[in-house]
C-alpha cells in the first residue's frame, strides 16, 4: 500500500478538528454519537467519505443462572484489552452477581 494512502491519528478534540481541515477523502471514526454528528455536519458541504460508529456496547452480565456456555473469564479479560479497548466489541463493563462476585473475580485474576 503507498505509504499516504492510510494514515491513522491518535488523539483528543483538538487532533479532530485539525483533521476535518485537511484536504482528506474520508473520515473515518469510533467514539459518541455526538462526535460522530459534528464530524458528519463538518464533512457534509465537502461531500467526502465519512462513517462513524458510535460506542455503545452493552455489558457483561453474570449471574448464578448464566449459562456456562457463555464466555468465561479469561475470554471477557481478552475481549477487555483486545485492541486496547479500541474495538466496537471490546467488553467495557462486567457485571456480577454477589453470590458468584469472589467467584468470578478468582477465575478472571487467574486468567491474567
Amino acid at each position: 500500500m503507498p505509504r499516504d494512502v492510510f494514515i491513522t491519528l491518535v488523539g483528543g478534540g483538538e487532533v479532530g478538528a485539525a483533521l476535518l481541515e485537511q484536504q482528506v477523502d474520508g473520515v473515518f471514526f469510533t467514539g459518541s454519537h455526538a462526535t460522530g454528528a459534528r464530524i458528519a455536519a463538518a464533512v457534509r458541504p465537502r461531500m467526502i467519505a465519512a462513517a462513524a460508529r458510535a460506542r455503545r456496547q452493552g455489558p457483561d452480565l453474570r449471574l448464578p443462572t448464566t449459562p456456562t456456555r457463555r464466555p468465561r473469564p479469561r475470554s471477557l479479560a481478552d475481549g477487555a484489552m483486545y485492541n486496547t479497548g479500541q474495538s466496537c466489541c471490546s467488553v467495557e463493563r462486567i457485571y456480577v452477581h454477589e453470590k458468584i462476585h469472589d467467584a468470578f473475580v478468582a477465575a478472571l485474576r487467574r486468567a491474567r
